[in-house]
């Protein structure tokens, strides 16, 4: 369809500036499909609860004021208008971690659909018997498939470490809760990968709201 002159096409969500993907191990990844708001927009929504203005020449210097009250005294609503949505590809151990955190919305993978090909362990499991017992079961699952056993009852027989594939859509306020339990001494060591990987991300989309969160709850994320 031709447009009528003098109108351009408006730029998609998708050709937003993303940062680049980070890998974790040989297959995991976490990325940024697509994401909603700024710092700036979290502090302009802020404000309306005091009806108050800034001009432009002070205005990133006020934002950043404003974000660190916001996030000293709690007041953390502005951040659920700040909305990321990750797409992950990590072992099913994982990913269970991340599914832990309801307030957001996933959207994974079918195992009933798909044939799970891919299998990632921990380095401390990297050994003779265990990859022998990986061999045996792709072997099994294999023979299933072929039998024409369907994929949903052959994938029963499938490890933990089966990779899995997912999109998270989280706002930021449940993403500083989720960064402060994943991201945190007492996580699993493979979860806390994936948490960093969130948390640099994050970073380069909201750098003023998650320098302030780093900063008012650094002790609990040691």
């Amino acid at each position: 369809m031709e447009l009528p002159p003098n109108q351009t096409v408006k730029p998609s969500m998708t050709e937003k500036k993303k940062p680049e993907t980070i890998r974790i191990g040989q297959l995991g990844y976490v990325e940024i499909h697509d994401y909603m708001g700024s710092d700036t927009k979290i502090a302009d929504i802020a404000r309306i609860s005091t009806g108050s203005t800034v001009d432009d020449y002070t205005k990133d210097h006020r934002n950043q004021m404003l974000i660190n009250k916001l996030i000293n005294f709690r007041h953390e609503t502005p951040f659920e208008f700040g909305v990321i949505t990750f797409k992950i590809k990590a072992p099913i151990f994982v990913a269970r971690h991340f599914f832990r955190h309801r307030i957001g919305s996933f959207m994974e993978m079918s195992a009933r659909r798909r044939i799970a090909t891919e299998f990632e362990f921990s380095e401390e499991l990297n050994c003779k018997s265990v990859n022998e017992a990986v061999d045996t079961i792709i072997r099994a699952y294999t023979i299933l498939l072929n039998a024409d056993v369907p994929k949903e009852k052959a994938r029963e027989i499938l490890p933990m470490a089966t990779m899995t594939e997912f999109y998270w859509c989280v706002n930021l306020r449940c993403l500083f809760n989720f960064i402060m339990l994943r991201d945190s001494k007492h996580a699993q060591e493979e979860t806390r990968e994936f948490a960093k990987a969130v948390k640099s991300l994050t970073t380069q989309i909201f750098p003023t709201s998650m320098i302030a969160f780093e900063d008012e709850y650094l002790e609990e994320l040691k």
